[in-house]
């Protein structure tokens, strides 16, 4: 043996936070740990930095149960304990075709977390749709350079998942396309349309830039587009 200990030592934090030096900080395989050894799990939890009190007890305990396919999860993107308890609702087919995506194509942390929340709140013939659309896309993906667009596939399950705001985005679109153009004027929408509100930014370097740009939102405003815009996105 490297290290004996008794049972009643693994309560303290001080033993915790020095073994976390040498133990990956696997939380998953943790959680089972003391849990199948019936150890109080209050030194450990202080050790990772968390306060220790019921409601970390019960989340620690929900740590425990897990599937392995969440605590692979885990390993690969460090999601917290909501994000894990979607993924650990799919089904176990769906969930290795997901991962055997993430993985060939490199998607990153945010669109995995988002594609997982979007997913988990499909029926299951969206769900399914969802999936078939998704390794289609990656199939036929003809480019050898540049990155693979994985937001594309976010974007697909997000239309899916919310398809009135889709349709929303699409009038806005049109609409942010009508207005008076300018390198140096932006409008600037939210992605969601959840802001209630449009920013639309100037780049001033000279005086004649002021002078034209704030005409050219004037024009904007004549024309009720901006108005039209507020109506969509509040």
């Amino acid at each position: 043996p490297v290290l004996m200990l008794n049972l009643s030592e693994l309560s303290d934090p001080a033993l915790w936070s020095f073994l976390l030096r040498f133990v990956d900080r696997n939380i998953p395989a943790l959680a089972r740990f003391t849990e199948s050894l019936e150890i109080e799990p209050d030194g450990l939890i202080r050790a990772l930095g968390w306060k220790a009190h019921y409601r970390s007890r019960d989340e620690w305990k929900q740590w425990a149960s897990l599937s392995e396919a969440s605590e692979q999860l885990y390993l690969l993107y460090d999601f917290p304990l909501n994000v894990l308890r979607l993924w650990d609702r799919i089904d176990d087919s769906s969930r290795s075709q997901w991962m055997d995506l993430w993985k060939a194509r490199g998607f990153k942390k945010n669109l995995v977390k988002e594609i997982i929340q979007y997913y988990h709140d499909l029926s299951p013939q969206q769900r399914q749709q969802a999936l078939q659309d998704a390794l289609e896309f990656s199939a036929k993906w003809k480019a050898r350079s540049g990155s693979f667009p994985a937001e594309q596939i976010r974007d697909q399950l997000y239309r899916q998942r919310y398809p009135e705001i889709s349709g929303l985005q699409e009038q806005v679109f049109q609409l942010q396309k009508a207005l008076p153009g300018h390198k140096k004027l932006s409008y600037i929408i939210p992605d969601h349309l959840e802001a209630g509100h449009l920013d639309i930014r100037l780049r001033i370097e000279s005086e004649e830039d002021l002078q034209e740009l704030f005409q050219l939102v004037l024009e904007a405003n004549r024309g009720g587009k901006i108005q039209e815009l507020l109506k969509l996105i509040q």
